[in-house]
């Protein structure tokens, strides 16, 4: 979960604080869209050294406080305790990623702490890598991935440093990998700003794939992970909420799947199957966004750009009800324009605002 984002530039410092469920408010062109795509960006690329920030002449800092899962660290702290009698038993959870460039200066850090201790801390400066905790070191080398530090180490002609911190480095290589294993599978889903996608698929045309829990951006992939949800008895008791509101509009019976060699999008009416149908934009967004939800892995993140883009109210709160009965951890961060869906979406779901100030779009635009 995403906790705490600061952003500094020449312009200005802003610091922001999500929760469970996040709603981005404010002026046209104040940068919400961009600031989704920041956050998309940068937990997308956690295990590169340099995943954001390219050259600039300007100043420009991002700091990211995420919190791992509680089913994540468990298996993390059982590792530590078992291999290196280490106990994180008290760790908070909590692990910064920081990125800034000064004129030609680059750095990154990845600090993994125990409150305000780190147990971890890891600069990566241009050319050069420090090594802060568990020991203090600096290898001048270039490195693509942290993941590669061991092998890195392993080569370097300086043997005798391996010798010398042999355990406390075999520690650190192996913390470090878990970590960002932990982070990259924090299953990321970014949606929007608009939802359009065919309600009838040639079989041949579709392309399959291991990635069956993302509707895609702009829920393309929709009807595909639909065709699942019907097919998995697992989600049947979820769906009863969908399907009474598609009768309610006209849409009796509605299901999804193969029908004369086409996937499908498939309602009664008048006692006739209707394949192939043409629906609204507003029932087109609900589906897909109630789909993504249902499916979405459990501890991850969803990022909705136009959250609001052609629902109607009775379909943002059925959006909410179940945000609220799932129960899987998620964190949804949405961007909102209509007031009186923000206002919706505030009593009925839980969420948190962020009101997002003018000049946030000056402060992100050189990335």
């Amino acid at each position: 979960m995403l906790r705490i984002l600061e952003i500094e530039t020449p312009q200005g410092a802003l610091k922001m604080e999500f929760t469970r469920n996040t709603i981005l408010v404010g002026e046209p062109c104040s940068g919400k869209s961009m600031l989704l795509k920041l956050i998309h960006k940068t937990l997308e690329n956690i295990d590169k050294i340099r995943p954001v920030i390219g050259r600039t002449s300007r100043k420009f800092s991002l700091k990211m406080i995420i919190e791992i899962p509680q089913e994540h660290v468990r298996h993390i702290v059982r590792r530590f305790q078992k291999i290196w009698n280490i106990d994180l038993s008290s760790w908070d959870r909590r692990i910064l990623i920081a990125e800034s460039i000064d004129k030609s200066r680059y750095e990154y850090v990845l600090k993994i702490s125990m409150v305000d201790e780190p147990i971890l801390h890891v600069v990566s400066r241009d050319s050069s890598l420090l090594i802060r905790k568990p020991i203090d070191m600096e290898l001048k080398v270039s490195v693509e991935k942290i993941q590669d530090l061991m092998k890195t180490i392993r080569e370097l002609p300086q043997a005798h440093m391996f010798s010398t911190y042999e355990e406390e480095i075999l520690l650190m290589t192996d913390l470090i990998d878990s970590i960002v294993t932990s982070l990259k599978e924090l299953k990321i889903y970014r949606i929007g700003p608009y939802i359009d996608y065919s309600t009838c698929i040639n079989i041949t045309d579709i392309v399959e794939t291991s990635e069956d829990t993302y509707i895609g951006i702009h829920g393309e992939k929709t009807l595909l992970v639909l065709s699942r949800v019907f097919a998995d008895g697992r989600y049947w008791p979820y769906l009863a909420r969908l399907l009474s509101y598609l009768e309610k509009n006209g849409l009796s019976r509605a299901r999804c799947g193969i029908v004369d060699k086409k996937l499908t999008l498939t309602y009664i009416m008048d006692g006739e199957l209707i394949t192939c149908p043409e629906i609204s934009c507003s029932i087109r967004s609900l589906i897909a966004y109630y789909v993504q939800i249902l499916v979405a892995e459990k501890g991850s993140i969803i990022l909705i750009d136009n959250f609001d883009y052609c629902l109607t109210d009775e379909s943002c709160k059925i959006l909410t009800s179940l945000i609220k009965s799932l129960g899987k951890n998620l964190q949804i961060i949405a961007e909102v324009h209509n007031e009186k869906m923000i206002n919706i979406l505030e009593k009925e779901g839980g969420f948190t605002i962020i009101k997002i100030p003018r000049e946030l779009a000056h402060h992100i635009k050189y990335l």
